[in-house]
């Protein structure tokens, strides 16, 4: 951070634990964390301003307005009094809004290349407000969708810096890898390109292996094979497969072909890989981002174990990011049809009534326009919230739509696993036809072992249908596939119920709380982390679950578990549960 203290006197540390201090390094931060939290607002705000209503609904929102207003008058005070030691002027408020003056800050979010200097170039190693713990929903939908934003900006920077180090200059780049070919007559599995249709367009090139070895030529083929599946199975995509025509990534056409195009890179060294996997944009010919991973060759080369699973799907979660939270400015301007499934999906586990039905009516629309499955399974499995979550209702009507939904799904496309995890959700859990759902769930998992969400689902079918430990087994290998999806809390409780359901208390709790930390309003999360807490005795800890449950589900209780509004199947897994809650006090 050099220099940084000659002009300005406040230095704000925003990435891992909130850290407030003078350019000579006295510590100057809040022990607030509402106080921390108010500060972060602004310093991230547009201009630093921000008004005294849209904090208070962020930091106080299950409030009433005059308690609101009193806790934010407060925190104000608190951060006034941490500031004024810095800066006499620096945080300003009226009647209306309050202002951080941000040409007399230093924030690290706005200067990545001090994570240079400081030797730290690891994005993932620190997190966004590392640590602060705020029991507000609003705040914590605003946490996660910073964290998501920042990481992904620290991992762009670092991917263009590496990328930089390496080639020296986009001419020496461009020498390095290989003058342009005439390798242009690739055709795209989608017939089109992304100047005319309604997908983006993905690019596969040839893979980098030592000593053209067969065996790792293959196992690079597969990954990138598994990558743009992953990310076609939410939203359809376009292929365009160059990999036989010697393709290099500035030999790809600009403007009639792929937005972005993927490289495997395999390096070995004894027994051991490193794969890596290149992502490029095609408009500027950068390198938006590399992933590198160390594998035992032995075990790489079997292809579907967790190391390289959890490495595919990582990389899916990256390019899902890129594309679709609008992340890099080529695709900022892509219609918003483009994003559909991926929109809706965040939508309704958004947790939210209108949410679910701006998903409803997104889906239907898109269909419409361009008849794909995964449309119509999401649109199936948005009864699955109607019931499980009470968002919405559930009508006879709304009964016949998603059996039609699920059944038309099927034909037009029987090999998409998200698509068949969906459906055979509905199957078990709406219309509890479990023999159907079996089926359907065996054969997500078995055509596509590496979708974080198909085994999800599968552990979900195992839970209702009374095989816990099956369920527990396949909810980690989902949790460890999706480790970095924005889904992850819904894969955390499913851990915490299966761990509920087999007794193992303590990591139900740590994988609930871990869900509830970044979707406070999920009740499933809450439902178990009761049980789970009554049993290990924590009555307190329980209570206050309840209380937050029944904000939700206001029939929460007794005997709507014991006439099993919790759809399970098997007698012995219901009555754990019935114990946990009457050792919480329910």
């Amino acid at each position: 951070m050099a220099n940084q203290g000659e002009e300005k006197q406040v230095l704000l540390y925003l990435m891992g634990p909130f850290l407030l201090s003078s350019d000579r390094g006295d510590l100057h931060t809040p022990t607030g964390q509402k106080t921390q939290a108010l500060i972060a607002l602004l310093a991230v705000a547009p201009r630093g301003r921000r008004s005294r209503a849209w904090l208070k609904d962020k930091l106080w929102s299950d409030r009433s307005p005059p308690q609101a207003s009193a806790s934010l008058r407060q925190a104000l005070h608190e951060a006034k009094k941490a500031l004024s030691k810095l800066s006499c002027d620096i945080l300003t408020a009226d009647k209306q809004n309050i202002s951080l003056n941000l040409e007399s800050v230093w924030i690290d979010i706005h200067h990545p290349e001090s994570f240079l200097e400081s030797g730290d170039q690891d994005p993932q190693a620190h997190q966004f407000l590392e640590g602060i713990d705020i029991q507000d929903p609003e705040f914590e939908d605003w946490l996660t969708n910073e964290r998501r934003v920042w990481t992904t900006k620290m991992e762009e920077f670092m991917a263009q810096e590496s990328g930089r180090r390496k080639t020296g200059s986009s001419n020496d780049a461009s020498t390095e890898r290989g003058a342009e070919t005439s390798g242009r007559t690739a055709a795209s599995a989608a017939g089109a390109g992304s100047s005319t249709s309604q997908h983006i367009a993905i690019g596969l090139l040839p893979p980098i292996v030592p000593n053209q070895s067969p065996e790792l030529t293959t196992l690079a083929d597969l990954i990138v094979e598994s990558v743009a599946r992953n990310l076609g199975e939410v939203h359809p995509i376009d292929i365009y497969d160059y990999r036989d025509t010697g393709m290099e990534a500035f030999g790809v056409p600009i403007g009639t072909g792929p937005d972005l195009v993927l490289r495997i890179r395999v390096k070995s060294a004894g027994s051991d890989l490193y794969l890596s996997l290149l992502a490029y944009n095609v408009a500027n010919q950068k390198l938006i981002w590399s992933y590198t991973i160390h594998a035992d060759q032995e075990d790489a080369l079997q292809f579907d174990t967790l190391t390289i699973s959890g490495f595919i799907n990582q990389n899916v979660d990256r390019l899902a990011n890129s594309f679709f939270t609008h992340s890099l400015d080529t695709f900022s301007k892509l219609p918003s049809n483009y994003k559909t499934g991926y929109t809706a999906l965040n939508y309704i586990f958004r947790l939210d009534e209108k949410y679910l039905t701006a998903a409803e009516s997104l889906l239907t629309e898109s269909y419409d326009n361009d008849p794909q499955s995964n449309y119509l399974g999401l649109l199936a499995y948005i009864s699955s919230f109607n019931i499980g979550e009470n968002l919405g209702e559930f009508t006879d009507a709304k009964r016949l739509a998603t059996i039609g939904h699920a059944s038309e799904a099927l034909e037009v496309d029987p090999f998409n696993s998200i698509t068949l995890a969906c459906i055979g959700h509905v199957h078990g859990f709406v219309f509890r036809d479990f023999e159907t759902a079996a089926d359907l769930h065996a054969q997500a998992v078995e055509l596509n072992p590496h979708q974080a969400f198909a085994w999800d689902h599968f552990a979900l079918f195992n839970i209702y249908t009374g095989r816990y430990q099956e369920a527990l087994k396949a909810a980690h290998r989902a949790c460890y596939l999706g480790s970095f999806s924005p889904l992850r809390y819904s894969f955390d409780t499913t851990v915490c119920m299966a761990a509920t359901l087999c007794g193992e208390y303590p990591t139900a709790v740590r994988y609930g709380n871990r869900a509830l930390s970044r979707q406070p309003r999920f009740g499933a999360a809450m439902r178990y982390l009761i049980a789970s807490h009554g049993h290990l005795g924590n009555v307190a800890e329980a209570q206050q679950h309840i209380s937050r449950l029944r904000t939700i589900s206001p029939d929460f209780d007794l005997p709507f578990v014991r006439e099993n509004g919790l759809a399970i199947a098997e007698n012995e897994g219901l009555q754990r549960m019935i114990e946990g809650y009457e050792k919480a006090g329910l």
